[in-house]
């Protein structure tokens, strides 16, 4: 090294020597062969294509043009995760069920309705520490299947139908967020806003104006611009 610095302040060493010097010294190491060096440079060179501000301009495919929006951008620390698992902040009265207002299929089995519960039901799910069986938002599917039955009321319902609760949801006064997964069922994510001059009451029926708006991901499957009428139940 003292050599090196000699001679630079003698000012009778060139770059090129300095570069022997650091390579062949130990100071950076050994230097490749010429023939190893030119064959990992072109191997680089084919693996990426840059532009001449240095960005990488291969094309990918690309799966979606509007990414699904997600609340849960992070994942949580386990002591975090099932605090931030389950968030409902709105203070308008959402319960009921809100019913698709097209056909909407995976696979078999059609999507009935989407379920928000009581006040009450989310009071006995917290009381529980949020036992996955009380979980008070849900979705339901029916087999394409099933047969239409009626009840001893006159109530429809399907023969073959799945209740999927949600593992992750966030519903504030302007949002909703639904994330699960079933064995039967597949993946289901849902994403929109919430209208609440469409929610009504006990004995009202449907304003005619979607109270959910948003996307949904069936099992991979993107869907957008689906909506859902509110209709508060029996």
């Amino acid at each position: 090294m003292r050599v090196i610095i000699a001679a630079i302040l003698a000012g009778g060493l060139s770059l090129a020597a300095l570069w022997g010097a650091d390579k062949y010294l130990g100071i950076g190491g050994a230097a490749p062969a010429p023939q190893e060096a030119d064959d990992a440079a072109d191997a680089a060179d084919d693996a990426v294509d840059e532009d001449e501000n240095g960005f990488i301009t291969e094309d990918y495919e690309d799966v979606t043009d509007e990414p699904v929006e997600e609340f849960f951008e992070e994942e949580a620390a386990p002591d975090e995760e099932l605090a931030g698992r389950f968030i409902n902040t709105a203070e308008t009265d959402y319960h009921g069920y809100y019913m698709p207002s097209g056909l909407i299929q995976t696979g078999d089995w059609v999507l009935r309705h989407i379920h928000i519960g009581h006040a009450s039901q989310f009071e006995a799910f917290e009381e529980s520490g949020q036992d996955s069986d009380l979980v008070p938002v849900w979705i339901e599917f029916m087999h394409v299947d099933s047969e239409i039955l009626t009840t001893e009321e006159g109530f429809e319902y399907p023969s073959e139908s799945r209740r999927v609760r949600a593992e992750r949801f966030h519903i504030d006064e302007a949002n909703f967020e639904f994330d699960a997964s079933h064995d039967e069922i597949g993946d289901v994510y849902v994403y929109g806003t919430l209208d609440p001059d469409q929610i009504q009451g006990p004995v009202e029926g449907s304003t005619g104006f979607p109270a959910l708006t948003g996307g949904m991901e069936l099992n991979g499957e993107r869907l957008r611009n689906v909506s859902f009428d509110h209709w508060y139940g029996h």
